[in-house]
């Protein structure tokens, strides 16, 4: 990969300056800091770990109080005989660093060069689904990451059907909304040179991604079926549980809105923005990155982290734009904002609220000691 480090002149701005000196620091300096800002800023915890426990110890029959369709962290406690609390929570603590290896692999082979790279994952670790998934250390939520990664970054599309499969395997419902939240995006922001992808790569790589979400999808319900388990279906619960949802993101009010993307906001509205000329982009990218994610999170009571899956893979592709925008003259604001990140970033607040219409704090383990 290349970079073309800015210039020295003493008369740049200084975050302009502090970002010269970030991009020249060796690749472990950099990846050990953002990792450091975003554990430190987000704090540990865990959640959403007891049903997948006793999958786990009850393989390959998930038990009769399961709620849930996914089966790969179960399959991977139960090959590795993890059952008990820590163990569980560090399995998914390694799995969350195997996310992050993966996802920066992809983005380094996709931007093509280093000045992207480190611009991407800088805003990457502040967005609001890593925080999540570390808040919420043995859930499933590593994996629907993970299958957005491998449909939203590879440079080639057939990934996306191995990325589909996971998240059918995992959360078949927030992956499809995923999927058509990132066709959406795909279609509407351009990529460097500013061309719009054809029909053709959206149709191969987010065609490849839907077969796999239904072959997941269909393999989870054989194997329950042969196993004769009854799992309560999410529309079901849907139902049951909408006026909650709404009383839940109604009582959140703005820091709900903010905890949606914490400051991938940034993104967002510099990606609608320089699309503002194209009504007909501007409006698939506002509704594939923040209108349908909006609508799936009020109305699923789990709060910040529905929108960080369904809307992953929109706002992955925007950040592709983004990062690659900070190559050009023009985008030497995304520099100077990135420098501010890495310099401040331990005070910006990681908000992640919950389905109990609350807000985690960092460290709350910690805290109530």
């Amino acid at each position: 990969m290349t970079s073309a480090a800015p210039s020295e002149d003493p008369s740049r701005q200084p975050l302009l300056r502090a970002w010269t000196r970030i991009e020249a620091l060796p690749t472990w300096v950099f990846i050990g800091w953002i990792l450091t800002l975003l554990i430190l800023r987000t704090g540990l915890s865990w959640g959403g770990t007891g049903e997948l426990e006793r999958f786990a110890r009850n393989f390959p029959h998930p038990g009769t109080t399961f709620r849930s369709n996914s089966v790969l962290s179960p399959t991977i406690g139960w090959a590795t005989g993890i059952h008990t609390r820590t163990s569980w929570v560090l399995l998914h603590a390694g799995l969350s660093i195997g996310w992050f290896a993966l996802t920066a692999w992809l983005l380094k082979r996709r931007v093509g060069s280093v000045r992207a790279w480190r611009v991407g994952l800088v805003w990457l670790t502040f967005f609001a689904a890593p925080a999540s998934m570390l808040r919420r250390l043995g859930s499933y939520d590593v994996f629907t990451a993970i299958g957005v990664a491998l449909v939203a970054l590879p440079v080639t599309p057939w990934p996306a059907l191995f990325g589909g499969a996971i998240m059918g395997a995992t959360n078949v419902e927030q992956g499809g909304i995923a999927v058509l939240c990132g066709a959406l995006a795909f279609w509407a922001i351009p990529d460097a040179e500013g061309v719009h992808a054809s029909l053709r790569k959206l149709a191969s790589r987010f065609g490849a991604a839907l077969a796999g979400l239904l072959a997941g999808r269909i393999l989870v319900l054989v194997w329950f079926h042969l196993v004769g388990a009854n799992v309560e279906g999410r529309s079901d619960a849907f139902t049951r549980l909408l006026l909650d949802s709404l009383r839940n993101a109604t009582s959140l009010g703005v820091t709900g809105v903010y905890a949606w993307l914490s400051v991938g906001w940034v993104i967002v509205i510099a990606t609608l923005w320089q699309l503002r000329a194209h009504p007909r982009y501007c409006v698939a990218a506002g509704i594939g990155l923040v209108a349908i994610p909006a609508a799936a999170t009020i109305s699923t009571l789990d709060g910040a982290r529905v929108f960080g899956s369904v809307g992953g893979i929109a706002l992955m592709l925007a950040l592709l734009w983004f990062a690659q925008m900070a190559t050009r003259r023009e985008g030497e604001w995304v520099l100077s904002c990135s420098a501010a990140l890495m310099l401040f970033g331990l005070l910006i607040p990681a908000v992640v609220t919950v389905y109990s219409g609350g807000i985690r704090v960092p460290w709350r383990f910690i805290l109530s000691l």
